[in-house]
């Protein structure tokens, strides 16, 4: 209720003031109002025509409150406030009970009904560029076409759609499930207020159990406490039953969930380097950190086209980078994962810049780091090395073109058919696949590959073995007969040619230049 305590009154000025007629605004110079032009009663109110006998010059009509001095406009906000009585003896808690469970199943069935109509709007925003709609997103468009706008309005139908279902029917649901849970925590907080009252054997006021939040005074704290608890991780992390404790105890989903996407950026990298350290040299948290990696970036790409995939996939292929770099017997399963990621990014999304970019092109780095050798520790001391190396190579060479002169001299001489069949066998063992990335994706691991190598090897080891000096030999001998050839054409019948000398020198170089 608004009530007009005084008003100043001028009775001079009012005197002075011509009265209108409210019909043709001529003065009114009747005592009684009457317009000579009109007939109109100028006292009459001009919002609702009433007429004040009693106080004919009021300030405010007193039918309808319209003045023609002033105006007033006043602005009410409001919002439903939740406050319950509170309980003072058991029937009124068994009836706030009662209604807890009431409002509870209420809350419930609203928040599932409120989660039903995602997937719809996931439909209707993934499809507005395009022109076909599949038969049971047409059975809910006809639905609800009827609160639509009508045919003079030129919004597209989809755009339309979404803004009802969204702007009307889930704005509905989220506030009745808002009330329903501000209903819960009011009957709750009364009923707790009731218990420890009940409780308390002093006749205290009971406390509201409410958190009181002071004002945010930290600069930093929380990040500094973070901060030290990671480098606690850090240190526990080296020491194994501390570690397998701290695994078995979801640290790593803790870290991963909260830790790598917020705060400053140091945190965020120690925070990866305490996640490496976790998962270094155990199997259990091998396994659950690739299923956290893989089952996050999987969803990204699933949603690429509602979320930023750039921002939401950054940190976790910089983790699944830096586990990559590790050095243990579990490289394996971290390559496997970066395989599966990198495929499924190019079925999902390869057209997709943001895609390519933020995790195709981060797989292909992991990849390419994993495939390059490393570097050798000590270059400058290779050019000595190559010196010795070199000398002991000749020395080598000598030696087994020794051995096979050695050989022709006692007589045994290779047939090319013999060549020929040691050529074929190497050839076939040749054509065995050592290596399948069908095999390594369905399942297969790097130490099957590494056994079939073996036994590749150790099969081929004998003929190989045995081909080697009968290839040589029969070098030799071309070679030999070649020399002989051009030795003749000089001293055909000068047998003092072939006496030790020079003769072998000038082999010795032949053989040399020519293998």
């Amino acid at each position: 209720m608004i009530e007009l305590d005084s008003f100043y009154e001028n009775l001079q000025a009012l005197s002075l003031e011509p009265l209108q007629c409210p019909r043709c605004s001529r003065p009114v110079t009747d005592k009684h109002g009457i317009c000579g032009n009109c007939h109109e009663n100028a006292y009459q109110c001009r919002q609702c025509r009433n007429i004040n006998y009693e106080n004919l010059d009021s300030f405010l009509c007193n039918e309808c409150g319209y003045s023609k001095y002033g105006r007033f406009e006043f602005n009410f906000m409001a919002k439903p406030s939740f406050t319950f009585d509170d309980m003072e003896n058991d029937e009124d808690m068994k009836r706030g009970l009662a209604a807890i469970e009431t409002e509870s199943e209420n809350a419930h069935r609203r928040y599932q009904q409120l989660l039903g109509f995602k997937k719809p709007l996931l439909k209707i925003v993934s499809s507005v560029g395009e022109n076909e709609i599949d038969s049971q997103q047409k059975d809910s468009v006809q639905q609800m076409m009827v609160s639509l706008p009508g045919p003079a309005c030129k919004i597209n139908r989809k755009i339309a759609l979404l803004g009802v279902l969204y702007g009307e029917k889930c704005k509905a649901a989220f506030d009745s499930v808002s009330k329903s849970v501000q209903t819960l925590q009011g009957l709750r907080r009364v009923l707790m207020n009731y218990l420890h009252q009940k409780r308390a054997d002093s006749g205290v006021a009971a406390s509201r159990f409410v958190v009181s939040r002071s004002p945010n005074n930290c600069y930093g704290c929380a990040t500094t406490f973070v901060t030290q608890c990671l480098e606690v991780l850090q240190v526990l992390s080296k020491h194994p039953s501390s570690k397998r404790q701290l695994v078995a105890a979801s640290i790593l989903t803790e870290l991963f969930e909260n830790n790598i996407h917020q705060g400053p950026k140091t945190a965020r990298v120690q925070a990866r380097t305490v996640l490496c350290a976790f998962s270094e040299g155990d199997i259990n948290a091998v396994t659950e950190l690739n299923s956290l990696i893989q089952k996050k970036v999987m969803y990204c790409l699933e949603h690429h086209r509602s979320m930023d995939i750039a921002l939401a996939t950054r940190e976790e292929l910089s983790l699944l980078s830096e586990v990559c770099s590790l050095a243990d017997e579990f490289w394996e399963s971290r390559l496997r994962v970066v395989f599966q990621l990198l495929f499924s990014s190019i079925k999902l999304g390869a057209k997709h810049p943001a895609i390519s970019e933020h995790v195709i092109l981060p797989c292909l780095r992991i990849i390419s780091q994993a495939c390059t050798p490393p570097k050798p520790d000590v270059p400058d001391k290779e050019p000595s090395m190559g010196k010795s190396t070199t000398g002991s190579q000749i020395k080598d060479e000598s030696n087994s073109i020794s051995g096979s002169l050695g050989g022709l001299g006692s007589g045994g001489k290779p047939t090319p058919e013999s060549l020929d069949k040691n050529w074929d066998a190497s050839q076939k063992t040749q054509d065995i696949q050592l290596l399948s990335y069908a095999e390594w994706e369905k399942g297969a691991s790097y130490l099957d590959f590494v056994r079939r190598q073996y036994k590749v090897s150790q099969s081929t080891k004998g003929g190989s073995q045995r081909t080697r000096p009968q290839r040589q030999d029969f070098l030799a001998l071309k070679y030999a007969l070649r020399w002989k050839r051009c030795t003749s054409k000089t001293a055909k019948n000068d047998l003092s040619a072939f006496e030790l000398g020079s003769w072998v020198t000038n082999l010795f170089l032949v053989l040399v230049l020519n293998l």
